[in-house]
């Protein structure tokens, strides 16, 4: 009797499949609807899916541009791909009562459900030798962003979903490597995933006290200040009680560096870096506009406060898109708004101004400046930009 072949399935960065030792030939566009189909049909691990459920997912607003033909097309496409590696007369996906289904004789090995079984498995594990080790393994599967060329509303929430889960991961793993005394493993996991996720809190933590642990004060140090440069100055976001508290225990571990009152002075006259408008933190920001209120109660300055805001499209584009996006248009209000101006991250996708002396007159032009150069400067034709604005 012939046995069925195994399929393995990778989904940390593209989708691989693999049918016994045979590489599937998939599609190499982005968004291949045929990668789509088959990635959904995989992750739902031959569960029976509707085809009503699958029209709304894929061809939400094509009701009338014969969908179902459509998904019955991508569906026989997908078959000539992987049917030939199968078992005779034996196919990849069934139909029956209206729903489509992986053949449950061939259970698919996904990686990222073996990765999230891993780590479920080490959270309830004791044994720190036996846990570092499932950590290890989990770690291994996880090459990349799940699906990173699929843009759909489901591997959106499942790209989220498991990044989450594998900072998780990582936090645990220093952990137990510190317990363990292995610093320099902390490091190099520590490095390797800011590499591909530059502003994550957690594990700049990690990396500077394994730093701290094998005595290198200066580059503990230097860590912390690009930190907080990437986190403060770059994307304006004020940085958490926690990660405060690194800087102390940096402090406890540095040797003492005093300077006198003049040379702090002449640091402070001397310093040029920030030149141009001001960006800061949101904590930061509300002080500035404490300050001005202040200022215009005594002297009667005019000043406005405006809300720049970027929409995507239904489908939005990746986390790593839009940042790129808010990259842009933090540069242009950079080097649009004037030196006594202040600006801040007010949301995901929105940056807050204020800005001194102006009226009801030349404030909406600056909004318009604004906007021009924006679109100007995107390559992403899905993001709209809005402006507005209040008298203060």
């Amino acid at each position: 009797m012939s046995v069925a072949p195994k399929i393995s399935v990778a989904m940390f960065s593209g989708l691989t499949v693999f049918v016994a030792d045979n590489a599937v030939s998939m599609p190499r566009t982005k968004n291949s609807p045929i990668a789509q189909l088959l990635a959904y049909l995989l992750f739902r691990n031959n569960e029976p899916v509707l085809s009503t459920e699958l029209i709304d997912l894929f061809w939400p607003e094509e009701a009338s541009l014969n969908p179902m033909g459509a998904l019955s097309n991508l569906v026989y496409r997908i078959r000539k791909l992987i049917d030939p590696f199968l078992l005779p007369d034996d196919t990849c996906i069934i139909f029956d009562n209206d729903s489509y289904r992986g053949n449950p004789k061939y259970p698919p090995v996904i990686d990222c459900v073996e990765f999230e079984e891993l780590l479920q498995k080490a959270k309830s594990e004791t044994d720190i030798s036996k846990r570092t080790a499932l950590l290890e393994k989990a770690n291994s599967l996880y090459k990349r962003d799940f699906l990173v060329s699929l843009e759909n509303n489901w591997t959106l929430l499942q790209r989220n979903y498991y990044h989450k889960l594998y900072i998780e991961l990582v936090s645990l793993m220093c952990a137990d490597y510190r317990t363990l005394n292995n610093a320099t493993a902390v490091i190099s996991i520590c490095t390797h995933v800011l590499t591909i996720y530059p502003y994550e809190e957690s594990v700049s933590k990690a990396l500077i006290l394994a730093l701290l642990d094998i005595g290198n004060f200066s580059e503990a140090l230097d860590t912390y200040t690009k930190t907080v440069d990437k986190l403060g100055v770059y994307y304006g976001a004020d940085i958490s009680g926690t990660f405060a508290d690194v800087y102390k225990a940096i402090i406890d571990y540095y040797p003492p560096n005093r300077k006198s009152l003049d040379e702090i002075t002449d640091i402070l006259e001397n310093h040029k870096h920030f030149s141009g408008c001001i960006y800061c933190g949101f904590a930061m920001f509300q002080q500035f506009y404490n300050l001005f209120s202040q200022s215009r109660l005594k002297d009667d300055i005019k000043g406005s406060l405006i809300l720049v805001s970027l929409e995507g499209s239904e489908v939005p584009p990746d986390e790593k898109s839009l940042q790129f996006e808010m990259s842009i248009l933090q540069h242009i209000l950079s080097t649009t708004l004037r030196s006594y101006d202040a600006f801040t991250r007010a949301g995901e996708l929105q940056f807050l101004i204020l800005v001194n002396k102006t009226d009801e007159n030349s404030i909406p032009a600056i909004c318009n400046r604004i906007e021009t150069k924006y679109l100007s400067q995107t390559s992403c034709r899905d993001m709209k930009i809005s402006t507005k604005f209040s008298l203060i």
